[in-house]
């Protein structure tokens, strides 16, 4: 009886640990995910915003034209 007690005793903080780590796990991969799509997010505003300051440019040639 004594034996199977020190077994789970001994198995419990083990068994904590793994789960723990799982967890842990599952974090750093959804923290990776959200980062990896802010990026991407911040790359396409990126593209817009160089888009639009082209536009204006040829704007602004075009009128340094005419005058």
């Amino acid at each position: 009886m004594y034996i199977i007690g020190a077994i789970v005793g001994a198995g419990s903080p083990f068994l904590a640990g793994l789960v723990w780590l799982i967890r842990l796990e599952g974090r750093i991969n959804t923290e990776t995910a959200l980062r990896e799509a802010l990026r991407q997010r911040l790359d396409g505003f990126e593209a817009r915003i160089y888009e639009v300051l082209e536009r204006i440019e040829q704007k602004l040639d075009r009128k340094a034209d005419k005058e």
